[in-house]
């Protein structure tokens, strides 16, 4: 398997374990790899792919960081924190699945929640998570 078909397998897996977790939670929360137009309330966004090969060119095994950025608009920092917790139940000591790939349990190493924004309403989280993955 080649670096970018795990990288690719890793970003799909924290998607779609992020958007069921947010559908499952109720939380009206879209989940996106880019910005959607008009999304002014809240989202989700994978952003930053970072990662090492701790294989080999042939038979790459990657240690990747996955940055989640959490935007919520409205009066109360808790909203988002709440909100963040949710990316935390979907990722953080989970097992991810893809077709022939092997993760370890993805751990969170860091995060942050910012102050308002200068609109007075305006909050951003932003999450990294460590995942280790391989062929299968």
């Amino acid at each position: 398997m080649k670096l970018a078909d795990l990288v690719e397998a890793a970003r799909g897996a924290v998607f779609r374990a992020l958007e069921a977790a947010h559908t499952a939670a109720n939380t009206a929360t879209p989940v996106c790899d880019h910005l959607l137009q008009d999304v002014r309330r809240r989202f989700v966004k994978v952003d930053d792919l970072d990662w090492t090969n701790e294989g080999s060119k042939s038979e790459p095994a990657l240690r990747i960081t996955v940055d989640v950025v959490t935007v919520y608009q409205g009066g109360d920092r808790a909203e988002l924190i709440a909100l963040m917790g949710v990316n935390d139940d979907a990722l953080h000591d989970v097992t991810l699945v893809a077709d022939g790939v092997i993760f370890a349990p993805a751990e969170l190493i860091a995060g942050s929640a910012t102050g308002a924004a200068s609109d007075g309403k305006t909050y951003a989280g932003a999450q990294t998570y460590e995942i280790f993955a391989e062929a299968a």
